[in-house]
């Protein structure tokens, strides 16, 4: 059949879309694996670290893990902020699939005013501690505004498995929550926390309320206070029982006007 000039021109087009059509499908069909395989291959390990300085700590942990402590500083003026890292970190070219131990070396620590699921938490001691004499520290500041405090539900945490290289992106957590539903989340394995002071309440220790679900304001009877001149020791812990201590100086001439931030804290 013999088609007019402008039914050819059509005819063509189609033809043509066709196979452009044709060609990106099996672009995909064959990228798509490469990529996926790319993704699961092994990645070139990171080089090798020290073991820290004034401003940071690498400590080992159980199975090849390490866990990283780090501070923005180690002398800094009255209402500055000092900044805290610690991460949970598998440098090996595998995954590695460990136990929750719930067995903390020193307690105290967290990342941020509601109890934790994660395996690693921070707190902030008056005074120069080191592993021989951080038994004798009293208690930690208190970094976060007591009161009543909206916390999600806690899960029955059995195991957690790091990924290879390094990776802190995320983390796979297994278990069981409250009613026995088994579970698999993923959760970054490395928090960043900022603070400039702590809480002090006016008579009495403090005490929080920890509740589910939201809750119409706050309570609280303390006043905030800013990191005054002297030293302090910030405490880096794992339920497996590591530890990480690392220092900073308050030196200078005090602000009153300070402020308390935190940055990162809890992710889920």
């Amino acid at each position: 059949m013999n088609l007019r000039p402008a039914e050819r021109v059509c005819s063509m087009r189609r033809q043509l879309l066709a196979l452009i059509i044709a060609l990106i499908v099996a672009a995909v069909a064959i990228l798509a694996p490469l990529a996926y395989y790319s993704y699961l291959s092994p990645q070139p390990a990171p080089p090798e670290r020290a073991a820290g300085g004034p401003t940071w700590q690498v400590v080992p942990a159980p199975d090849g893990l390490e866990m990283e402590l780090s501070i923005s500083t180690n002398e800094t003026l009255p209402g500055g902020s000092i900044g805290i890292n610690i991460s949970i970190v598998n440098p090996t070219d595998h995954n590695v699939t460990v136990a929750a131990a719930y067995s903390w070396a020193v307690g105290g620590t967290s990342l941020g005013p509601c109890p934790s699921d994660f395996p690693m938490g921070i707190s902030i001691l008056s005074g120069y501690y080191t592993s021989s004499n951080i038994s004798t520290a009293g208690a930690p500041l208190d970094l976060y505004e007591p009161g009543i405090i909206s916390c999600p539900i806690s899960l029955a945490i059995r195991a957690f498995v790091f990924l290879p290289y390094g990776r802190v992106d995320s983390v796979a957590l297994q278990g069981s929550m409250i009613n026995g539903t088994m579970f698999m989340a993923s959760y970054r394995v490395s928090s960043y926390l900022e603070f400039s002071g702590y809480w002090i309440p006016p008579t009495g220790p403090i005490t929080s309320i920890y509740v589910q679900g939201p809750q119409p304001g706050t309570v609280s009877p303390a006043a905030f206070q800013s990191f005054e001149p002297g030293t302090y020791t910030v405490v880096g812990a794992t339920e497996w029982g590591q530890l990480a201590l690392l220092h900073f100086r308050i030196v200078g001439v005090s602000d009153s006007n300070s402020t308390f931030t935190v940055t990162g804290g809890q992710d889920s």
